[in-house]
């Protein structure tokens, strides 16, 4: 996972350094086939760290396929969202390719998340997000990708409003603890972030 981690780094996924982990078959990870997308499990036991959930199939489908590979990409994770265990969500960046499965979450499930992990550019970047999102929403043609973008932006902050659990931003350098294990993470560097504002 380490090595797999390190190849994605750009995309904030994480590194792992184990310090704990002797129950059972130990740590799974699991990637999730979702075309062109992204959508990785962590598993140790009963506890689920779901990283992306996301798929845009390829650039021949147009915007008005979305809702389905967004339904694609959720079913990769919909054992863990209807199981009883606890359930964790990292988003390493608004894509829809890394997050229209969160929108087909039903309703009753976002309780059941215990965390979930966003970018700290998001925190730290609130008024240009916004300003962003308002631009694509009103100039973008419907249907392109930037009008795609802002809106399943728009609807997964909607939705965070559900979680009954913590909602983190994390930045590079920051860890995030799973099963036993110290996570860290690779991305965003905010150094860097703050000097592309």
């Amino acid at each position: 996972f380490a090595q797999y981690a390190q190849n994605t780094a750009e995309y904030g996924m994480i590194n792992t350094k184990k310090q704990r982990c002797d129950r059972g078959k130990g740590m799974q990870l699991v990637v999730k086939p979702v075309g062109f997308g992204d959508c990785c499990i962590l598993r140790e036991g009963p506890a689920s760290l779901i990283v992306d959930c996301g798929s845009r199939s390829n650039p021949r489908f147009s915007a008005r396929h979305a809702a389905s590979t967004g339904r694609y990409a959720y079913s990769a994770i919909c054992r863990e969202m209807e199981g009883e265990g606890v359930v964790d969500v990292m988003i390493t960046h608004f894509h829809s390719d890394h997050l229209n499965g969160f929108l087909h979450i039903p309703p009753a499930k976002w309780r059941q998340i215990q965390r979930v992990y966003l970018p700290w550019s998001l925190r730290d970047q609130r008024q240009y997000l916004a300003d962003a999102v308002a631009s694509l929403l009103l100039a973008a043609p419907a249907g392109s990708w930037g009008f795609q973008l802002a809106r399943d932006a728009v609807e997964l902050l909607t939705l965070l409003a559900k979680v009954s659990g913590q909602i983190l931003f994390k930045k590079q350098g920051d860890r995030i603890w799973f099963a036993g294990a110290a996570l860290e993470v690779l991305w965003p560097h905010v150094q860097m972030v703050e000097q592309l504002s």
